[in-house]
């Protein structure tokens, strides 16, 4: 069992505050916007069971496709955490979800230059936007911004 799950279109995951790779691979997330984050060499995930109350749903409050690209934003089902999930339509797959702690409310959703820009109510009433590039998200970076 992966540690990504998607069941008729709801997303559930088993890691917090980390990336999350379609090859059932992940690197933990320390740190907030304020301080800079860290990001942990690449692990494998051991198989799980997939036991809904264990998981993290995820719930979408922005979306947009792109290409051949499905990119989901929201909160998850313990509220104060944000996520971004990039899906490959053609493969019907996840490639990778970035979800953390600090990355709540998300209020846009862009992409430029191979970048996803994903924008939050965070440090309001400035606001955060994480920078995530599509093919390497362990390499996003914040900026302050306006909402």
């Amino acid at each position: 069992m992966n540690a990504i799950r998607e069941i008729k279109d709801e997303l559930y995951c088993s890691i917090e505050n980390a990336i999350i790779y379609e090859n059932n691979t992940y690197r933990k997330i320390t740190g907030n916007y304020k301080i800079g984050y860290e990001i942990s060499n690449l692990k494998t995930v051991k198989k799980i069971e997939f036991k809904e109350e264990e998981f993290i749903c995820l719930y979408t409050t922005i979306e947009m496709v792109n290409k051949n690209l499905k990119i989901s934003a929201g909160e998850t089902s313990y509220g104060g955490e944000g996520f971004i999930a990039v899906k490959d339509i053609n493969l019907k797959k996840i490639l990778w979800i970035l979800i953390l702690s600090t990355m709540n409310n998300p209020i846009g959703l862009t992409i430029e230059d191979e970048n996803v820009i994903l924008k939050t109510d965070l440090n309001y009433p400035n606001g955060v936007n994480f920078i995530i590039p599509l093919d390497s998200p362990e390499k996003f970076m914040i900026e302050k911004g306006e909402i």
